[in-house]
């Protein structure tokens, strides 16, 4: 795909197809995997590679005992901030 990462994250404003989720907030599965198939310009994306990527951005619950909200959270690099953004599975 020719598209780069800042071409994406413009589907979070406006109407855009993220656009009901926030780039402070977190996002599910199917907003992870929407936003895959826009950057990776597809269709579709299998089911398990892209379960695999959503993954491999997790982290685990910190060791003071404390839930993290939902059943996963995942963390995202946002280039234009250099930062993270968290996501909930």
């Amino acid at each position: 795909s020719a598209k780069k990462v800042k071409d994406v994250l413009s589907e979070f404003a406006g109407n855009g197809r993220l656009s009901k989720y926030s780039t402070e907030q977190h996002i599910d599965f199917e907003g992870f995997r929407t936003l895959m198939t826009i950057y990776l310009d597809v269709d579709d994306i299998p089911s398990q590679f892209c379960q695999h990527l959503f993954r491999s951005f997790q982290t685990k619950p910190s060791e003071k005992g404390e839930e993290l909200e939902g059943d996963r959270t995942t963390k995202l690099y946002h280039p234009s901030t250099r930062t993270l953004a968290s996501c909930r599975l």
